[in-house]
């Protein structure tokens, strides 16, 4: 029985390191889509229509990030 949940334990563990490098890679790309979105604002600082776009796709990845740092937090607390 001890091992069943041994076994049990170490498979969680493994699901939530894998979550965890997941979340790392997409953090990763949101910050990077949210540098390259700071430099098309600049770039086009007078075309109105598009920075509204790019703001508007700008506050939904400061969204999910936001998102994605509380869960990374929650599973390295869990994984410690």
């Amino acid at each position: 029985e001890q091992y069943l949940e041994n076994k049990k334990n170490q498979a969680e563990q493994r699901k939530m390191k894998n979550r965890l490098e997941k979340a790392k890679k997409e953090t990763e790309q949101k910050e990077k889509r949210l540098d390259e979105i700071a430099l098309e604002e600049e770039q086009n600082a007078t075309d109105y229509q598009l920075l509204s776009k790019l703001s508007e796709e700008k506050g939904g990845l400061e969204e999910e990030l936001m998102a994605l740092y509380e869960e990374m937090e929650e599973l390295e607390e869990k994984l410690s």
